[in-house]
């Protein structure tokens, strides 16, 4: 029965990892919506979310298309941790998706309103929204990252990211990047 009941979990973790390649793919492949986006008055506030002992003094640089942006090193911060069957991605918020033969599951920041994933060699994140009301969490998650990068809001639109939602979420803004609220090509979430 256990083994049954880990061969039933470790099949959807592989399916859930499969759509998000898919759905990632996709939009790599055909690029973003475009649609209004919030006003200032629905944004959460970016003061005061480190957790206590938080190092932000080390830095790397991220390529953007237009050109290098100076980030915290979001990567070694004692947060963010490797995904040990992907080398080169990194997990800063939420889980990996599957546990290890040892009975640990690798995550980042807890996280249940997102999952937020970092492709080292694409130099590319992956944010997942995971709970509604949608916008809400899509301005927890881009509160994270301007905390932990150390960078504007504005400079989220710089970087090489999808911004998506699982359809058994909300399966009407499952078909693409919702983007992050601030850049142009962003979609208005409920």
């Amino acid at each position: 029965m256990k083994n049954r009941t880990l061969i039933i979990i470790a099949s959807v973790l592989l399916a859930f990892t499969v759509v998000i390649v898919l759905v990632v793919s996709f939009v790599l492949l055909t690029g973003s919506s475009s649609t209004e986006s919030p006003g200032d008055d629905q944004l959460i506030p970016t003061t005061g979310l480190f957790p206590s002992g938080f190092d932000t003094t080390e830095t790397s640089t991220l390529s953007t298309a237009e050109g290098e942006l100076v980030v915290n090193d979001f990567v070694h911060n004692g947060e963010t941790v490797a995904d040990p069957v992907n080398p080169g991605n990194y997990v800063l918020a939420g889980d990996v998706g599957y546990c290890l033969a040892d009975g640990t599951c690798p995550h980042g920041a807890d996280s249940e309103r997102y999952s937020i994933s970092y492709d080292d060699q694409k130099q590319f994140f992956t944010v997942i929204l995971l709970k509604e009301p949608l916008n809400e969490s899509r301005l927890a998650a881009e509160t994270f990252l301007i905390e932990r990068l150390g960078i504007s809001r504005e400079e989220l639109c710089l970087l090489n990211s999808y911004v998506g939602i699982p359809y058994w979420v909300n399966d009407r803004f499952a078909d693409g990047t919702v983007g992050f609220s601030a850049c142009p090509q962003s979609v208005r979430l409920p």
